[in-house]
């Protein structure tokens, strides 16, 4: 019953994110799968594509100018792990790297800021950007829900960040 509410969830409001090329966020948010045989498949490819999964807690934001040998600016996001699912341990300070671009196109991140994210690996470069895009990155609020939220919904749904995190360990297993 767990899984089916979660999957139902989770392909419902956080749509777009097993996608192997970028594309506008526009095109991501407008999409929203129905309940379906390809759901569970479209969860699992968004797992493996996902080199961390973690809910966490913004603790440092920094801005870092051209690299020397790469000339591209990026910026230098740390969180505290507090809920780990993939790639990381509960209480580990993970320190992630984005092209600077991103920031200027509105992923921004503020300290405070508890977050849920799927992490595409590091490139050779050593940056990494949430699955999907902003599909990847969800919001969780005070009382540990995560928000899941779709432009035909005025006011988004939510569920707790525990039951979450169960079912998407439960589906990396699988």
């Amino acid at each position: 019953m767990r899984f089916v509410l979660f999957l139902t969830l989770f392909t419902a409001f956080v749509p777009g994110i097993a996608q192997t090329r970028p594309r506008p966020s526009a095109d991501l948010s407008s999409e929203v799968f129905s309940e379906s045989a390809d759901s569970k498949a479209t969860v699992r490819r968004t797992i493996r594509a996902s080199g961390k999964i973690f809910a966490g807690t913004v603790t440092r934001v920094e801005r870092t100018g051209p690299a020397p040998i790469s000339g591209i600016s990026t910026t230098q996001i740390t969180f505290r792990a507090d809920e780990a699912i993939r790639g990381v341990s509960r209480g580990q300070v993970v320190r992630v790297r984005e092209w600077a671009g991103l920031w200027q196109a509105g992923e921004q991140y503020r300290v405070g800021e508890h977050v849920l994210l799927f992490l595409y690996p590091p490139s050779k470069l050593g940056l990494t950007s949430p699955v999907g895009g902003p599909a990847g990155r969800l919001t969780i609020d005070s009382l540990r829900q995560v928000r899941l939220k779709t432009h035909a919904q005025a006011i988004p749904r939510t569920i707790a960040m525990k039951e979450l995190a169960a079912a998407l360990r439960r589906v990396a297993k699988e």
